[in-house]
């Protein structure tokens, strides 16, 4: 789902979800540009709104009971080809039976990286020493950071499953590429 997919998703969906800032209140997913006109948020401004302890209480309100099938993930590191040793992220987001985003944690997340070659790695949102090249956590307001930094080149499927049902558009496929080699700096000096 790109940023603008996120915000349509949640438009779509009815969500009365707002950010609060000096120009009013501002649909989540959207930013206010040139004139006070709404547009999509960058994949930067994404990657920035991890519903800081301070926004978390404006974002969401507690709904009904969650639904995997109508929750789903979002964010540059399911979307975008990674780097060996570099980090990426998105973050899993819990909707009632409605497609709401709930106010409030405490979900089963669960997120298993797959790749045919390599053992699985699994991350739970209780996990009180999770692997170092996964992470998945709860903020207490429906939405769950994922972080990943795998050593090895490959294609990865993120399964993502809450309360033990897959969520929405899940799994999702990454590919991990070896990091670009270094810039020849000798080369380039003898160059010039």
């Amino acid at each position: 789902m790109s940023n603008i997919s996120l915000a349509k998703h949640l438009a779509d969906l009815g969500a009365n979800m707002f950010v609060r800032d000096a120009r009013g209140d501002t649909p989540l997913g959207l930013s206010r540009g040139e004139g006070n006109l709404l547009k999509p948020l960058t994949p930067e401004e994404m990657e920035v709104l991890d519903f800081t302890e301070a926004a978390k209480d404006d974002l969401a309100v507690p709904i009904g009971e969650t639904y995997p099938s109508k929750s789903f993930a979002d964010g540059p590191g399911l979307y975008e080809d990674g780097h060996v040793k570099t980090r990426g992220s998105f973050t899993i987001f819990a909707c009632d039976g409605e497609g709401r985003l709930r106010g409030e944690g405490g979900d089963a997340v669960r997120v298993v990286a797959k790749s045919p070659s390599l053992p699985d790695i699994e991350a739970h949102v209780s996990d009180k020493k999770p692997a170092s090249s996964l992470v998945v956590r709860d903020v207490d307001k429906g939405t769950y950071p994922v972080a990943y930094e795998f050593s090895v080149a490959a294609k990865y499927e993120f399964h993502v499953t809450m309360n033990d049902e897959l969520i929405e558009g899940s799994p999702y496929i990454v590919k991990i590429r070896n990091s670009k080699a270094p810039e020849n700096k000798l080369y380039s000096w003898a160059l010039q």
